[in-house]
């Protein structure tokens, strides 16, 4: 008789039937704490546990069930968007996405597609990767604007942004699943615009600063500090030097071109945050 073999004193445990179960229970789990919408310390670790704990079931393919796997990069899709985990939100969006083209072709859907594919078009959005926005936009029917409210609202916001609507953005409807996005959508624009005042000038003012980041004046040593090398400026006497050997001085138009822009785009995110 063939002994039944034994993996973490559970007998039989490593048999198709019981890794079933196992993920099964694991996913549920999973779910309940994705559900909370935020977590603690310990359920964190709890989470990460369930994770790794799947994704080695998965992998292995103890559990070669469709379902299972669709679940799992669900849930770890919407944890990773709770811990702003943009780079773990990718690399499941891009295991998701063949597994909804087989939902599609089996004529079936799962309940949580139009969400999820809506959070990684804003997602692209927030990141200010458009090729690829746009590119994930034309794969849709051309329908789904009109008939997914999740792909809607990125669709709406890329527009408004776009027309420079700013009328259009108070007229959005938002709810707080956009949140995180918005959030993110605030730090690559600032970002972007404070890598560009290293390169468009030798030197400006922390004030002039201050004026076009929308923000108090003692506020801005330190957005230097989170964006840029300490290398790459200097300041004295309230007056930031940029250390480049490239600079580029544009003419005052195109300056207060980008300016304008900047600060129409910081206005846009203030006012999706008081929608959301």
């Amino acid at each position: 008789m063939r002994p039944e073999s034994m993996t973490d004193g559970v007998p039989g445990s490593d048999s198709p039937a019981a890794a079933a179960a196992s993920v099964t229970t694991s996913l549920h789990d999973l779910q309940v704490l994705v559900e909370r919408g935020t977590l603690s310390g310990p359920e964190k670790q709890q989470a990460d546990h369930l994770v790794t704990s799947l994704k080695r079931e998965l992998v292995l393919r103890r559990v070669g069930d469709h379902l299972a796997e669709r679940t799992f990069h669900e849930l770890c899709v919407r944890l990773a968007v709770m811990e702003r985990d943009w780079a773990a939100m990718e690399r499941h969006i891009q295991q998701l996405m063949p597994l909804y083209e087989l939902d599609r072709q089996a004529g079936i859907q799962s309940p949580h597609r139009d969400l999820l594919v809506g959070l990684n078009l804003m997602r692209l959005l927030a990141q200010n990767r458009l090729a690829e926005y746009h590119m994930e936009l034309e794969l849709l029917p051309t329908t789904e604007p009109q008939q997914n409210p999740y792909v809607l609202f990125p669709f709406q916001v890329e527009q408004a942004l776009t027309e420079g609507s700013y009328q259009k953005i108070l007229h959005i409807e938002a709810g707080a699943e956009w949140l995180p996005f918005i959030e993110l959508l605030r730090e690559t624009t600032i970002q972007e615009m404070v890598t560009s005042w290293a390169e468009a000038y030798a030197h400006v003012t922390l004030e002039e600063l201050a004026s076009m980041a929308a923000l108090p004046v003692e506020q801005v040593p330190a957005l230097l500090a989170r964006v840029l090398d300490c290398t790459q400026y200097v300041v004295q006497n309230e007056t930031v030097h940029f250390i480049a050997s490239d600079h580029i001085r544009e003419a005052p138009s195109q300056y207060l071109l980008a300016k304008e822009a900047v600060s129409r785009t910081m206005e846009y995110i203030r006012g999706l945050e008081r929608i959301v």
